[in-house]
């Protein structure tokens, strides 16, 4: 029979159902009561239908398919690091325990009640640390206890003592599985830079990307702890090291925790080594190196420094010690120890003379040797040397004098510039960290140098005395002592032949001898091109008083544009009183002449024949040509922004 139910009884048998469906429990563990969810409640609330208004379509309810059931049990321990020096424990309640008990490595650490959170947080971890945990669920039954026997106790005759224990000890009822947890180790920076901001002062930016957990940076200069931030947003710093040099910086994460504000430290970052003192350069040689006739800015030694500033974008200090008129060597003895002084029988410190005034002394050795190996360099950061000498050795007088021969001149420069070799080891000695660039020198006179020119050239290079000495009847005129010769031998125009010859065999010679030291002193230090010869490209265009000159001509001032750039300062020092006594090439010794009016001629009119402002610029292309092969090496060493690899 069928029995239809009311509106109503049917909304009430519905609801009731569904209620019963939502307090069900889980399907029973085999062997042990049914498995509810956590805290014992429903899978999942009720579900709430609302009533069905009079007259409206009943609808079916939807259909309710229940979820997987929950798979986390007791056995198994949750563990995850909460950060770099803690790690959090979870478990789920064991039916029956009355406590639990938490072991590291095996080790007990605590024990927590049963009806406590079950969790424990070990903040005892460093970073990157691995530990092993797990619990045990342990029972703690209640119930009477007993007493034990009554036994005589130690006290004497009569004397009793109860002793009360537990009737049971804690129950282990299961331990759940091993779990490891790993702190998150700290990471160093990453993207490390470091900038040159400031060559001047030194101001040196160190800039870096923050990786996780980071609550300040700290800073290494050489390997030492140098700065630290406790910023967490820090991402440079800027240092000011007190000495210039090359220096190396890395940084490192910090990262602080616990109550005692325990510092720990990442690995450090890649390092980066940034120079901070300027590019160096020292200068040493003649009057040619010095820059006779020329303004400080217009010498090719500053031409050359301001070139390598702007290759490099980089600072460059240049320190000469050239001097005019200076020899290679005082004598042809052992090479003084660095620092010390030759033997040359005379006070050396009596010597000095303004550069533009010539001197045999400071010699080139003593330049370097003793000036060059004081204080005021820092030998270990030269990284270029210019080095030229012996064309004073040779002796101008010898080129120029009308009776010199061309294989006089050229057996005087192959002998007098071998000395050279001996410079260049002692330059690296004290410079071990420089290139050395030996430069050339140039014929004075050749086919095309203006014939009304020579005889003013000769005779203030060679002076009267010499020129006239074995002649009798010869004014004492230098430059119709000249012309006299001149006319003896041939004439002008053999006068130029004569002085060309010489010329180029000293240009020649010269050359062949500074390239052969250059090599010498190379193979011995066992560095490929530690020396570069840097020879002029001198065409005969260019020597003395030719279409395109590229020297001095003598000033008189009789003949535009004869004046160099100092001949008055320079003559104002010719003019100091006892200043000639102790130069153009004589030391002073005892019974020495004094000097004479020609000696003061040499010295106001000592530019002549010296690059000009033309001839400078060419030695500066020359230098560069040289140098070339270590722009690469030096923009490394002197880049102003670096990073790690």
């Amino acid at each position: 029979m069928t029995t239809k139910l009311s509106r109503s009884a049917a909304v009430l048998l519905a609801t009731t159902t569904l209620a019963s469906l939502g307090s069900a429990q889980l399907p029973p563990r085999p062997g042990g009561p049914p498995m509810v969810p956590p805290g014992g409640g429903p899978l999942a609330p009720p579900l709430k239908i609302a009533p069905i208004a009079p007259g409206s379509a009943q609808r079916t309810p939807p259909r309710v398919v229940p979820g997987p059931p929950t798979l986390w049990t007791f056995a198994e321990l949750k563990v995850e690091a909460v950060d770099p020096t803690r790690v959090r424990l979870a478990w789920q309640g064991r039916e029956g325990a009355t406590h639990y008990r938490v072991y590291r490595d095996d080790v007990f650490v605590t024990e927590i009640a049963a009806g406590a959170p079950l969790s424990f947080l070990d903040e005892t971890r460093t970073p990157g640390q691995s530990a092993s945990y797990f619990v045990e669920a342990m029972q703690q039954p209640s119930g009477p206890t007993r007493v034990a026997p009554v036994t005589p106790a130690p006290g004497g005759p009569g004397t009793l003592k109860n002793t009360v224990v537990p009737q049971f000890g804690p129950t282990m009822l299961e331990r759940t599985q091993k779990k490891a947890g790993i702190t998150p180790a700290l990471e160093a920076p990453r993207d490390l830079s470091v900038t040159l901001t400031d060559a001047k002062k030194r101001i040196v930016r160190i800039a870096w990307s923050l990786p996780k957990w980071v609550t300040g940076v700290e800073l290494l200069r050489d390997g030492a702890a140098l700065v630290r931030t406790t910023s967490a947003a820090a991402t440079f710093i800027d240092d000011a090291p007190p000495m210039a040099g090359t220096h190396v910086y890395a940084v490192r994460t910090l990262y602080t925790a616990g109550p005692a504000k325990t510092i720990f430290r990442s690995a450090d970052s890649g390092s980066v080594s940034l120079r901070t003192s300027p590019f160096r350069m020292v200068a040493i040689g003649d009057s040619i190196m010095w820059g006779q006739g020329l303004a400080d800015s217009a010498k090719f030694t500053s031409l050359t420094r301001d070139a390598i500033r702007s290759a490099l974008n980089v600072e460059v200090e240049l320190t000469s010690f050239a001097h005019s008129g200076a020899i290679l060597r005082g004598n042809t003895g052992p090479l003084p120890a660095v620092g010390q002084r030759e033997s040359l029988g005379f006070d050396q410190n009596a010597l000095v003379t303004p550069g533009e005034v010539p001197n045999s002394f400071p010699t080139i050795l003593h330049q370097l040797n003793v000036s060059g190996a004081g204080p005021s360099v820092k030998r270990a950061e030269v990284d270029l040397v210019l080095v030229d000498g012996c064309i004073n050795d040779v002796g101008v007088m010898s080129i120029l004098n009308p009776k010199s021969t061309p294989s006089a001149v050229r057996a005087m420069a192959q002998t007098k510039c071998a000395p050279m070799a001996d410079v260049l080891n002692r330059i690296h000695v004290l410079y071990p960290g420089a290139r050395i660039v030996v430069t050339g020198y140039y014929p004075i006179v050749s086919q095309l140098s203006d014939l009304t020119a020579l005889p003013v050239l000769v005779a203030s290079a060679v002076g009267a005395a010499a020129l006239t000495t074995p002649l009798l009847g010869i004014p004492p005129d230098p430059v119709a002592a000249v012309a006299v010769i001149a006319l003896a031998i041939g004439g002008t125009s053999t006068l130029r032949t004569k002085l060309s010859a010489s010329s180029d065999a000293f240009y020649t010679a010269s050359n062949a001898a500074l390239t052969d030291a250059a090599a010498n002193a190379s193979t011995q230090a066992g560095i490929p091109s530690l020396v570069t010869f840097a020879p002029l490209p001198f065409e005969p265009k260019n020597a003395y008083a030719a279409p395109s000159s590229w020297l001095w001509l003598v000033p008189t001032g009789a003949v535009a544009n004869d004046q160099d750039d100092v001949i008055a300062a320079r003559s104002v020092s010719c003019h100091q009183a006892g200043i000639l006594d102790r130069s153009v090439g004589k030391p002073v010794v005892p019974g020495a002449a004094a000097a004479s009016d020609v000696d003061m001629l040499k010295c106001e009119r000592a530019s002549m024949g010296h690059p000009n402002r033309t001839g400078a610029q060419a030695y500066v292309t020359a230098i560069g040509k040289a140098i070339q092969p270590n722009m690469a090496s030096w923009r490394e060493r002197f880049a102003t922004v670096r990073r790690a690899p």
